[in-house]
């Protein structure tokens, strides 16, 4: 498989993401494979896992999110042999790959494998494997999920000639003292919710979930709302998001913004939104043809800050057997924001967060010195007060771009945004000072300051939100 670059134009929408369009950069050619599944975690990380074209060897390919490209590395062997890979990634560079034994239904097996990459590493490294392949279910054609809390989703097809689907619900067992086994929440064995082909699964970081399938033998997608509690997945009520479509995939943020494709006349996406008022109900917008090729098969969705990506297969070409192409697209008002501060004062390193995760240190009486953020979506600057110096030059909000004040103790941050935040945008952030503890939330705007000046108090942690819901970004710093 050949690496790739793909690389994004911001769609021109003033909405935010829960009612605009997801308008995907046009597709390129990425490699030769089959079967492909997409993960990324919410430090730029991305990993691609295929089948070869002419047997059961699994590859796969690192990536790494620039300011507005994925850049995958080279393509390789991941040492497994099945089907249906299909792949998530922590933010600690956990990986787990679950695959079929088989590429019948019928006495299908389904197994798992833990790995580890780096998680501020880029593109060119490989997977570490840390446990042999071990026993998922018995089953077909999974799809996996784990949110940053490291709760870990599953769906899977029965393994025989039925159509009923099942899931299962853990998380690994003791990473930290070198167990990386799956420690089972849900009961032994899958636990039955429906019946459909094809299902594709979805969690956040409040252990929301969305669950998308086809109906088997029509073209007909339903999707289910839900909540993790301990071992069970508490479903609302499936309901019909699509008369003419198959093989979905879907993806979840924080803001409840949720991101789908499918296909059938061509790789279709769409956007939707969470509704609050109804616990069974996505509020959908309407679809957009990513590619308008009508043999397309299986597309695979990951998100990574503000941006969307998706692999699908094509039909094979005069020189090439069985391609992968793949797109890239800014998320709008994503919530997806990601940010981190430089800790001095005992072991440094920059001490990360994202979506209303506290970034810094409280009780400590830690310093910091740097400050980075990325993901709003839309254009945005920041620029540092720090001691001795006053306020530094305005930095782009994207990803790769920081200002230190070089070991003077940060104080404040202030924002700016040329174009305006789009309607329906909002951004909630508050920060702990020195001496004051945690100040009350603010609601961000152009110009706004966190933080003090002139005072000689240290700003030790931020959090920060973005969304289309006030009182959802208060709960998401109420919870850190």
């Amino acid at each position: 498989m050949l690496a790739a670059v793909i690389s994004a134009t911001l769609a021109n929408n003033t909405a935010a993401a829960d009612t605009s369009k997801l308008e995907f950069d046009p597709p390129v050619f990425y490699g030769n494979g089959l079967q492909s599944s997409l993960a990324a975690n919410s430090s730029g990380l991305a990993l691609e896992f295929n089948r070869a074209p002419s047997n059961d060897e699994i590859w796969y390919n690192v990536g790494k999110l620039g300011m507005t490209s994925m850049v995958w590395g080279a393509n390789q062997f991941s040492g497994i042999r099945g089907h249906w890979p299909t792949v998530a990634l922590t933010k600690d560079g956990y990986v787990l790959v679950v695959y079929n034994n088989q590429d019948r239904k019928n006495g299908c097996q389904l197994y798992y494998r833990v790995g580890k990459l780096n998680p501020h590493g880029d593109q060119n490294q490989s997977i570490t494997w840390l446990t042999n392949s071990i026993h998922w279910d018995a089953g077909y054609k999974a799809s996996i999920a784990i949110n940053d809390k490291g709760v870990i989703v599953g769906v899977h097809e029965t393994g025989h000639t039925s159509s009923g689907m099942y899931y299962r619900v853990g998380h690994l067992r003791n990473p930290a003292a070198g167990d990386y086994t799956i420690q089972w929440d849900s009961p032994s064995w899958g636990v039955y919710y429906n019946d459909g082909v094809n299902p594709h699964i979805a969690i956040n970081n409040l252990n929301q979930i969305v669950e998308v399938h086809e109906v088997a033998g029509e073209h007909l997608l339903h999707y289910w709302r839900g909540t993790v509690s301990g071992g069970t997945i508490n479903f609302a009520q499936s309901r019909r998001y699509d008369n003419y479509a198959v093989e979905p995939a879907v993806a979840l943020l924080d803001s409840g913004v949720v991101l789908e494709v499918h296909t059938l006349g061509g790789l279709i996406s769409r956007t939707g939104k969470l509704n609050p008022s109804n616990a069974w109900e996505i509020q959908w917008a309407e679809p957009v043809k990513i590619d308008p090729e009508t043999s397309i098969g299986y597309p695979a969705l990951a998100v990574s800050g503000s941006y969307a990506f998706e692999t699908h297969q094509r039909p094979p070409s005069s020189t090439f057997s069985h391609e992968i192409y793949t797109s890239i697209a800014a998320i709008q008002g994503s919530g997806n924001v990601h940010y981190g501060l430089f800790v001095k004062d005992g072991p440094e390193g920059w001490s990360e967060g994202s979506n209303g995760q506290v970034a810094g240190t409280i009780g400590q009486n830690k310093k910091t010195d740097a400050f980075y953020i990325n993901g709003f979506g839309f254009p945005a600057e920041f620029r540092i007060h720090v001691a001795q110096q006053g306020w530094r030059d305005w930095t782009p909000a994207v990803e790769g771009a920081q200002d230190s004040g070089v070991g003077k103790q940060l104080e404040a941050i202030q924002f700016r945004f040329a174009e305006g935040i789009p309607a329906g945008v909002h951004i909630l952030a508050r920060v702990h000072l020195q001496d004051v503890g945690w100040t009350s939330p603010v609601e961000i705007k152009d110009q706004t300051i966190l933080g003090t000046t002139g005072l000689g108090r240290r700003l030790e942690a931020i959090q920060i939100a973005v969304g289309s819901d006030l009182n959802h970004l208060a709960r998401l710093l109420a919870e850190g």
